[in-house]
């Protein structure tokens, strides 16, 4: 606030500068209230700007809706139409899932062996002759030690002395007795005085190594193991010095290099009278996936057949989601509009606690994509590829078991199963069950895309273009026009800065000549008494 004075006089107004730097009255002399009055003046422009705030404020949750839907959809379609995701478990996209097998094992040694059938399992009954499981390269010593001090707390030295060794040594900068050797060509050099797990935890953690030693307490013995397994694993020492290796070496006495070494053996099984060999004991051979757990040589029996539990599960799965899915789509389209929610102005807000303004918004938003047009066609399109559906063996949904429901019960056209009749359309055949949901025939034209494919390669096509034509023109188009109309919202503000000034300049006049008149009125009755 700020007062003025008018020279060669008494009168004073009071007065505050507005942020543009335009002088505004109180409305002194006048006793009027220039704040209201310049406000009701405005009251069209203000009116304008409240308009362009709240196309902004709709355009913006209309983007947000859309975005929700594309997310409900990009959710379903992931989990249950992506083809590109070939450890998805949910995906009737895939073969792994739409053909899934079970696998019986028969004999006196099933524990040795583990197989499942994958999508790819190109026969269903074989027999096992025999199985080997694969092994590491392996080294081992005996020592204990004769002493109090536990193995692993002695020095080399200590080792050396309990062998007997004659070790040949070297002088490390400090004068230190050091040994040097190599595991698995990995060369080191260590202190005499090292302690044993010094030793061993420098060996364990060189990167690159390809093996592990260790001591172990309960069987009395040090051991060299290769990380992996198969021929091509080793476990190999290297020492002149007649430490690890000698005459009376820890690891017994070596070659003429000094080396000992050992290989690891592959997994193998003889099916048929051809045997198959692995460097692991997991691999895969004519879509079965195999893990030895032992060695066996007595017949197993392996029997694949569908799973047809897993199948039904994950077709049902399909079928609830898909129905939970359309049910949310349909409610968006059939939400109506509140004519008397429109969004808040900022004077209105002014007035209502943050709870307030939360439950009015939550009403202002209801009905923003109430019959929109391309979310129909979506759910009419998608509708009637399920009904339309039919496979190139005649196979449709209601054939196996899977129908749309009654209005009364599935207004949305939700779908619903019988589950013996899906069950037994699986076990019947289920490579024409899968056909009818994952086969693939793609066309060049936009007409015919998909026309000989799968429900799920249609249903996937539909969404995408879909989410595409969402995402890139309706969304768009959102983000153009709020951009359009902030650039409108500048401007009408800019310009009822202007005219808000002017009518406080014009105010301030007048309070200025009402003031004048005051003082003289005051000054012509003092000289007048």
């Amino acid at each position: 606030m700020s007062t003025s004075t008018s020279s060669g006089s008494s009168y004073s107004i009071n007065s505050s500068t507005s942020g543009s730097g335009t002088t505004r009255v109180t409305g002194l002399y006048s006793s009027m209230n220039i704040d209201s009055l310049v406000k009701a003046s405005l009251t069209t422009e203000q009116s304008r700007i409240d308009k362009v705030k709240q196309t902004i404020q709709k355009d913006q949750w209309k983007e947000t809706a859309y975005q929700n839907v594309n997310t409900t959809l990009s959710t379903f379609q992931d989990a249950y139409l992506n083809s590109e995701n070939s450890t998805s478990t949910t995906s009737l996209a895939l073969a792994s899932v739409m053909n899934a097998k079970t696998v019986a094992l028969s004999g006196t040694n099933t524990s040795a062996i583990s197989v499942t059938a994958t999508s790819d399992a190109v026969f269903n009954d074989f027999t096992i002759s025999s199985c080997t499981k694969a092994t590491k390269a392996h080294l081992e010593t005996a020592f204990s030690a004769t002493g109090s001090t536990a193995v692993t707390d002695m020095t080399i030295a200590d080792v050396i002395s309990q062998l007997g060794a004659t070790v040949t040594t070297t002088k490390d900068t400090d004068n230190n007795e050091c040994v040097s050797f190599s595991i698995n060509d990995k060369s080191f050099t260590m202190k005499t005085s090292a302690t044993v797990t010094s030793m061993l935890k420098a060996i364990n953690n060189t990167s690159g190594i390809g093996a592990t030693m260790y001591y172990s307490a309960l069987y009395g013995k040090f051991e060299l193991n290769s990380s992996s397994t198969g021929s091509n694993a080793t476990a190999k020492i290297t020492d002149t010095s007649g430490f690890l290796t000698g005459t009376k070496g820890l690891f017994g006495t070596g070659d003429a290099n000094g080396t000992i070494t050992d290989a690891g053996t592959n997994a193998s099984i003889v099916v048929g009278g051809k045997t198959t060999t692995s460097q692991t004991n997991a691999f895969v051979v004519d879509g079965y996936s195999f893990t030895i757990n032992g060695d066996c040589n007595t017949d197993i029996g392996v029997s694949a057949t569908t799973d047809v539990d897993s199948i039904y599960k994950r077709i049902t799965a399909f079928v609830d989601s898909y129905n939970t899915m359309i049910t949310s789509l349909h409610a968006t389209l059939d939400e109506e509009a509140d004519s008397d929610y429109e969004p808040l102005t900022d004077a209105e807000k002014a007035d209502m606690t943050d709870a307030t303004i939360e439950k009015w918004e939550t009403k202002a938003k209801v009905g923003l994509l109430s019959n929109d047009a391309n979310l129909t066609r979506l759910l009419t399109s998608v509708r009637s590829a399920i009904s339309t559906m039919t496979s190139s063996s005649g196979l449709n949904l209601a054939t196996i078991g899977i129908t749309t429901g009654t209005y009364k019960t599935c207004p949305n056209g939700q779908l619903v199963i019988d589950a013996s009749k899906l069950k037994a359309a699986i076990s019947n055949d289920s490579a024409a069950v899968s056909d009818l949901f994952t086969k693939t025939v793609k066309f060049g034209t936009a007409d015919t895309k998909y026309a000989g494919s799968g429900l799920i390669y249609k249903i996937n096509s539909l969404v995408s273009d879909y989410t595409k034509k969402s995402t890139d023109v309706t969304i768009a188009n959102l983000k153009t026009a709020v951009t359009r109309l902030q650039d409108n919202e500048t401007a009408l503000e800019s310009s009822y800065t202007k005219k808000e000034d002017a009518l406080y300049t014009k105010y301030s006049a007048l309070e200025t000549q009402l003031a004048a008149m005051s003082s003289s009125s005051s000054m012509f009755s003092s000289s007048s008494s």
